[in-house]
């Protein structure tokens, strides 16, 4: 009877030993699963960070888009403001040349009538 409380003891202690495997690989496997979760925290982050960068860049490319179309309005109504502007000037250079030849006429038809009034003054005068 001597080696039944000699084996239980030595099942005893295999048991407990055991046990505390077991409570090792546990933590250890809690440790490794913490682990884990932090890695997919990680990635889930990193995911999110990824899809907010798309989102700031499709909104960089459309307002790149709506920047290029504004510089081409403006680049339209440069060249339509630039080309009404010569065209103005072109009518303001006709007109003033047409002006100026009238006023030329004008003074040129005032010159003959003094030069015919001084004629006739002095014809009168002379007679």
């Amino acid at each position: 009877m001597n080696g039944l409380p000699q084996a239980l003891s030595q099942a005893i202690a295999n048991a407990n030993a055991w046990q505390q495997r077991a409570e090792m690989y546990r933590q250890d496997s809690d440790k490794w699963e913490g682990r884990a979760y932090e890695a997919l925290d990680g990635w889930k982050k990193e995911e999110a960070r990824t899809a907010q960068l798309r989102t700031e860049l499709k909104a960089a490319q459309q307002q790149a888009e709506a920047n290029r179309a504004n510089r081409d309005e403006w680049k339209a109504w440069g060249t339509q403001t630039r080309d009404g502007l010569k065209q103005m000037s072109d009518k303001w250079k006709t007109w003033g040349e047409q002006t100026r030849d009238s006023l030329e006429q004008v003074i040129a038809q005032r010159d003959a009538r003094i030069a015919q009034l001084e004629a006739e003054l002095k014809a009168a005068r002379g007679a």
